[in-house]
């Protein structure tokens, strides 16, 4: 699943490609990805100028004239992607969107786990999908008194924790395997014992490992690419994620990377550098 340095390339790339631009024409071949689309969907973005392109958690959020904000979750598989104008959907491209100016981006998404919603802006606070999210790690004003708050009560796993979207949004599981060994903090440890220091050791190595997994345009893992049909190539940087019994980067511990299962997902550390 794209997680929140993906979800963010691809943000910054629609903003790059469709900001300013006018919706021709939409063009739907598959109308139910994992809920039906909107009621008139098609009708409702024709005309519209794309005003600004954003994330919120892992949502994308597209902001439209007259107060129409379109907003896109990728699932497990979804991704956009440029088409040239001559070009026919692709297998598994669900909506494809042309602007005035000829711009054609597809959404493509072999699963359909994705979803697709329009709200207007009076309703974004209330949103369903965003009320109980958790702060934004890449807010700046997300620190180690912010995340020790909100992990002082868990009795839970801090790598379970950190997956909870309404502890903090947007982490997803390579993300928290690389920010608990950057933190030097085993993924089994009760969340609630993580304080004072090490809260904030933790909440700076969450926030450069996203920044780095950004600028690297996010991990290419199965489906993910980013818009313009490049890799993202942040997965040549990982040091522990899929890193199973080879040497560790930092300590170069002959044991090795361990791998465990934590919550139903694999959990990647090295047992010397981390306690």
């Amino acid at each position: 699943m794209p997680e929140l340095p993906e979800v963010e390339t691809t943000c910054q790339a629609l903003a790059l490609y469709l900001k300013g631009q006018s919706i021709k024409k939409v063009d739907v071949y598959h109308n139910q990805l994992r809920s039906f689309l909107p009621e008139k969907f098609q009708l409702s973005l024709k005309d519209k100028e794309i005003i600004d392109v954003t994330r919120k958690a892992k949502y994308i959020v597209i902001r439209l004239s007259h107060g129409l904000i379109w907003i896109c979750h990728l699932g497990m598989s979804g991704s956009f992607a440029l088409r040239t104008q001559l070009q026919k959907p692709l297998k598994h491209d669900h909506i494809v969107v042309t602007t005035t100016q000829g711009t054609k981006i597809a959404y493509n998404d072999p699963r359909r786990f994705g979803m697709m919603d329009l709200i207007y802006e009076n309703q974004l606070m209330d949103y369903p999908l965003f009320k109980k999210l958790g702060p934004e790690p890449l807010d700046k004003k997300f620190n180690g008194k912010i995340l020790e708050q909100i992990i002082s009560k868990k009795t839970g796993s801090i790598k379970s924790v950190l997956l909870d979207q309404t502890v903090v949004s947007g982490l997803g599981n390579i993300y928290v395997c690389e920010s608990l060994f950057d933190a030097g903090i085993l993924p089994q440890r009760i969340a609630s014992t993580i304080k004072n220091n090490e809260a904030q050791k933790l909440a700076l190595s969450i926030q450069k490992v996203l920044k780095k997994a950004i600028k690297a345009g996010g991990s290419s893992l199965k489906d993910y690419k980013k818009i313009n049909g490049e890799l993202g190539y942040f997965q040549h940087q990982w040091a522990v994620y899929g890193k199973e019994g080879k040497a560790c980067v930092k300590c170069k511990s002959k044991i090795g990377i361990m791998k465990i299962i934590q919550a139903g997902r694999s959990t990647y550390y090295c047992q010397k550098c981390q306690k």
